[in-house]
């Protein structure tokens, strides 16, 4: 795996979370912002969330691969500052795709295990929670699978 994979990931969660609107401002403010440490992709969600889904959607665990985290945030600037559409991975689509579906159902199969213990003990908001993690993979996997 490597860091152009995990940024993709990372784009990909980015563009399921912000509007077209926010995704154009982000890049606009990306492209004059000066201070190379600064990301305004944060100005409208928590990216380093967003980060770690990409790690995990990829079966990966940020902390054991930290060593690829400011790779694949140095492999998205282009497409974060909008002067570049996406990046190419080097791997056919389908095997991406096919690499996200497999992971998709495993986290799905995570959720649903952790779901039906949260109701079988009564844990009601972490049974909520757990429900709505189980409807967006759900929803992750029929985008997936309709590729």
């Amino acid at each position: 795996m490597t860091d152009t994979h995990i940024a993709t990931a990372f784009l990909n969660i980015l563009r399921e979370t912000l509007t077209a609107d926010e995704w154009r401002q982000m890049c606009a403010a990306n492209a004059t912002e000066t201070n190379p440490h600064v990301c305004h992709s944060h100005d409208y969600c928590d990216a380093n969330e967003a980060m770690a889904g990409a790690f995990a959607r990829l079966g990966l665990d940020p902390l054991t691969e930290d060593r690829l985290w400011n790779a694949a945030w140095r492999a998205a600037w282009p497409v974060l500052t909008g002067s570049r559409e996406t990046l190419s991975t080097g791997a056919p689509v389908p095997q991406a795709v096919s690499d996200a579906l497999q992971t998709a159902r495993i986290q799905l199969a995570e959720e649903q295990a952790a779901l039906a213990l949260c109701e079988s003990r009564g844990f009601t908001s972490d049974a909520r929670f757990a429900r709505s993690e189980v409807a967006r993979l759900q929803a992750l996997i029929a985008r997936l699978e309709s590729k």
